[in-house]
């Protein structure tokens, strides 16, 4: 049995074996496909902490190329939860916020290396199509007001940052674009 000490010896050498590898994903070019590929991973999880994501995708590459896992990018990764603690809730709209008191090696495993029922794919979004019915931006827009917004109509996407549509909760606005079709 391995006393408190060599216990947290060896987790400290862990700590730092995942830290170096993290210095080096960091160091290296991040250009290429290789770089796109772990920039595109980063956009998926923004739940997790760059460092983490590129982490994960650094280890799940060498994973890759030792043959384990038969996809060079990660398909899926579980997200990591706290339960609340007696008599918390979190505030509506709010995230509940947490501060980190220590550092400890986590496993994660890729969907592949998993068995069982396949993981149900969220829709995507789409926008609608065809005509919109007699009033329905009106009646929108009336309700919009109600709650002490101004509804703007902008010409195009590139003025709401690549958006269909963009609120503003601090300037009470509501801005969306005209150049999609009226059901949308």
């Amino acid at each position: 049995m391995a006393t408190t000490e060599e216990a947290r010896a060896a987790r400290d050498a862990k700590l730092d074996a995942l830290h170096e590898q993290l210095t080096d994903a960091v160091e290296s070019p991040v250009s290429g496909e290789g770089g796109k590929r772990a920039l595109a991973f980063a956009a998926r999880f923004r739940a997790r902490s760059f460092n983490n994501t590129l982490l994960i995708f650094v280890q799940h590459q060498a994973a890759f190329e030792a043959g384990p896992v038969p996809e060079p990018v990660p398909s899926y990764v579980a997200e990591s939860w706290r339960r609340l603690g007696r008599f918390e809730s979190p505030k509506p709209g709010g995230a509940v916020r947490s501060r980190m008191v220590g550092v400890r090696p986590a496993y994660v495993w890729d969907l592949s290396q998993t068995a069982g029922d396949p993981i149900p794919t969220p829709p995507s979004p789409r926008l609608l199509e065809g005509e919109a019915p007699d009033g329905l931006w009106e009646g929108i827009t009336a309700q919009v007001e109600a709650q002490g917004f101004t509804v703007m109509r902008v010409p195009h996407e590139g003025m709401i940052h690549g958006a269909n549509g963009l609120t503003d909760f601090g300037a009470k606005t509501v801005a969306a674009r005209e150049n999609i079709l009226d059901a949308a």
